[in-house]
Formats: C-alpha cells, sequence, structure tokens
C-alpha cells in the first residue's frame, strides 16, 4: 500500500458525502472549515498483519468537524454522521467505497469531542479504520 494513495481515497470516499464534498483534506490541514474532515496518519501497522500473515494492515484515523461545540445544530449534524446507514452515514459510505489503493476499510469506532482547529473550539468525531491491502 502507499500511503498517499491510502489518504486520499479516504479522503474521496468522505467527499462522496454531500456536506463533506470539497471540505475534506488528505493530509494534515492547518484550518477546517466545518463541516469538512481529515485523513490522519497511520496510528500504527504492520506489513504482515492480517489474513495470515499475507497482507497488511494500518490502523488510520479520520476526524469529521461540524460547527460550535454549543449548538444544538451541531449536535443534529454530527448525529447524522455518526449514524449506520443514510446519505451522511461516515461508515456506510467509507465502508462501501470502491477503493483501488487497497482491499478494505473497516470502521472500528469513534468518539465524540471538542477539538479546536485554528484557535476555534469545534464538535467532531474521530473515526478509528483498519485498512487492509497488499502493498506496492
Amino acid at each position: 500500500m502507499i500511503l498517499k494513495d491510502v489518504r486520499k481515497q479516504i479522503e474521496q470516499a468522505l467527499e462522496s458525502i454531500d456536506r463533506l464534498r470539497g471540505r475534506s483534506y488528505h493530509y494534515t490541514a492547518r484550518k477546517v472549515v466545518p463541516p469538512g474532515s481529515i485523513v490522519e496518519l497511520p496510528e500504527r501497522g504492520g506489513p504482515h498483519e492480517a489474513y495470515g500473515r499475507g497482507m497488511a494492515l494500518w490502523v488510520v484515523p479520520f476526524t469529521v468537524v461540524v460547527g460550535a461545540v454549543d449548538a444544538q445544530a451541531s449536535e443534529d449534524q454530527l448525529s447524522e454522521y455518526l449514524d449506520g446507514s443514510g446519505p451522511r452515514s461516515v461508515v456506510a459510505r467509507v465502508e462501501s467505497y470502491p477503493y483501488t489503493a487497497f482491499d478494505d476499510l473497516t470502521v472500528t469506532g469513534f468518539e465524540m469531542m471538542a477539538m479546536t482547529f485554528a484557535g476555534v473550539p469545534l464538535l467532531g468525531a474521530t473515526f478509528t479504520s483498519e485498512v487492509v491491502g497488499r502493498g506496492a
């Protein structure tokens, strides 16, 4: 797997959600205009971690931010992204995207939190995913 391609394709999957289109990044952005998302660097991984040591497995987090921490509208919007299905479900879109840079992606969890970007507190969630693929 090639790191840049993995992150770029996860970004493309996130951009398939209408409100995130044009507001997603496959690199660490200094500023995020909500709603938006960032695909982060892998937390960990290994070249022979999956399928009987025949495939690489990387744990790749990505973050979705929605708006002001203390706004009901932000909570409502984040709720749509956390839904298990529907047009704005992050899990449904990211897991069903037709990837070519790797073989499979599974979202393993999320954590809701207040986070700060460019000094602005925003409500969001960081999702954890496991990416499995053969190597370059």
